[in-house]
C-alpha cells in the first residue's frame, strides 16, 4: 500500500472537499442570522428613503413654500423683462431710402446708385450687396453705414451688352456691431471730429472740348480734423433738382490734417441740367489702418 493509509489526507481532492463541506455547515449554521441581516439592512435603507421623501414634502410645501414660489414667480418675471429688453434695445432694420438707380457711361458701361439709411442710435452695420436687374446682377460688394446716417451705395462701371431694366438694391447679409458707450459715450461727437471736412467751390462745368468727356466737376476740400487719412475716398454725387443723375468715387491720397485739396472729377455720359454737386466721406473710422497716425479715442 502507499504511504499515508487508505486515504492520503495531503490531496488536493480532500482539500477542496473539506472547504466545501465546512461553507456548507457554515451557512447552515448563520442562514438565519444573514437573513435577518439583510431584513435590518433594507428596513434601514427603506426608512431613509420614507424619510428623505417626506423631508422633500415638507420643506416643499411648509418650509420653502414662499420661497420658492418667489423665486420661480422672479425667474419667470425676469425672463419676461429680459426679452422685451432684448427686443427693444434689438437694431432695427436698415431703410433703403431710394430705388436703384442706373446711369449709362458709355461702351455698355453702367454706374448703379442707391441710398441706405441706419436709423439706430448704438449700432453701426456692414454689409454684403449687389444690384439685380432684369438679366443680370453686378457682382458682390460690401459697404458699411454709421447709426444715423444716410450715405449712398454704388457700383461702378458694370458691363452689359444693354442696358439694365429693373434695377433694385439688394442686401445680401448683415453684421451688426453694437458700440458700447463706456468706450464711446457720444458716438455723434466722436465721428464729427473725424469727418470734419470742409468742401467749398463745388461746381460742375458741362460740354467740355474734349473727346468722350461730358463734364467735370471741381470741388475744394479741407480736412479739418486732427487726424491724417492715407486714402480717404469720397462718393461724388450730381444733383438735377433733388434727383440723383451721376454718382462715383474719388480719393484722396494722404490727406494730412490741416491741409487743403482741389479735386478735379471728370464724367462720362449723359449728363445735363446738374444743379449741385454733394460730396460724402466714405472712411472706415473704425479701421486704424486708415489712419497715418495711431488713432486716440
Amino acid at each position: 500500500m502507499p504511504d499515508g493509509g487508505l486515504l492520503d489526507y495531503q490531496a488536493p481532492e480532500y482539500e477542496q472537499t473539506e472547504k466545501r463541506y465546512k461553507l456548507s455547515v457554515w451557512w447552515v449554521e448563520n442562514r438565519a442570522l444573514l437573513k435577518k441581516i439583510g431584513l435590518v439592512i433594507w428596513a434601514v435603507v427603506d426608512a431613509v428613503l420614507i424619510l428623505f421623501a417626506l423631508w422633500v414634502v415638507i420643506d416643499t410645501y411648509l418650509i420653502s413654500y414662499e420661497q420658492e414660489r418667489a423665486l420661480s414667480y422672479g425667474f419667470g418675471i425676469n425672463q419676461e423683462v429680459r426679452r422685451e429688453v432684448n427686443t427693444a434695445t434689438a437694431p432695427e432694420p436698415v431703410i433703403i431710402s431710394s430705388d436703384a438707380s442706373v446711369f449709362a457711361i458709355g461702351d455698355g458701361r453702367y454706374d448703379f446708385y442707391a441710398s441706405i439709411e441706419n436709423t439706430n442710435n448704438d449700432y453701426w452695420l456692414q454689409f454684403t450687396y449687389h444690384f439685380a436687374y432684369s438679366g443680370g446682377q453686378t457682382e458682390t460688394a460690401t459697404g458699411f453705414v454709421y447709426p444715423l446716417e444716410q450715405k449712398p451705395v454704388i457700383e461702378l462701371a458694370h458691363e452689359s451688352e444693354s442696358r439694365p431694366t429693373g434695377a433694385e438694391f439688394v442686401i445680401e447679409d448683415y453684421d451688426w456691431n453694437f458700440i458700447d458707450p463706456h468706450e464711446i459715450s457720444d458716438f455723434d461727437a466722436w465721428r464729427a471730429e473725424r469727418i470734419d471736412f470742409d468742401v467749398s467751390a463745388s461746381e460742375y462745368t458741362p460740354a467740355l472740348d474734349l473727346p468722350e468727356i461730358v463734364g467735370r466737376s471741381t470741388f475744394t476740400i479741407e480736412n479739418d480734423t486732427a487726424y491724417s487719412y492715407w486714402e480717404p475716398e469720397f462718393y461724388v454725387l450730381l444733383y438735377r433738382g433733388a434727383s440723383v443723375v451721376a454718382v462715383t468715387k474719388t480719393t484722396i491720397p494722404e490727406f494730412v490734417a490741416g491741409q487743403t485739396r482741389t479735386v478735379d472729377q471728370n464724367w462720362f455720359g449723359s449728363i445735363s441740367s446738374v444743379t449741385k454737386v454733394e460730396i460724402v466721406p466714405e472712411i472706415k473710422l473704425f479701421n486704424s489702418s486708415v489712419y497715418m497716425d495711431p488713432p486716440v479715442r
